[in-house]
């Protein structure tokens, strides 16, 4: 069994956040079960998460799909359209975006 070194990373901030809250007077009854379930959610949730997700999901690497998103990623990466004119007495004409002919 390998470790991840999230598992690692978080575990070094758990042990320094256990120890400073010890020293300004955490109670360890407190200190204790909050230092000991980061290291365990970061070992296990992320693949508890992909699990579920790949129940609730469905992957396609179908050729005409990947094509299809790809034509309409392309088609949201596009420029945005230009703001109107602000209309004649429009309320209040100081937040009125300024438009260029």
């Amino acid at each position: 069994m390998t470790v991840r070194p999230a598992t690692t990373v978080a575990t070094a901030l758990t042990l320094a956040a256990a120890t400073l809250a010890l020293m300004h007077g955490v109670p360890l009854s407190i200190v204790l079960p909050a230092a000991a379930l980061p290291p365990l959610l970061v070992e296990h949730l992320p693949d508890r998460l992909d699990t579920r997700a790949c129940e609730n999901a469905r992957i396609v690497e179908v050729e005409a799909a990947c094509r299809y998103l790809q034509r309409l990623a392309a088609l949201h990466a596009g420029p945005a359209p230009r703001p109107m004119p602000p209309s004649p007495g429009s309320w209040p004409p100081s937040t009125a975006m300024p438009w260029t002919p």
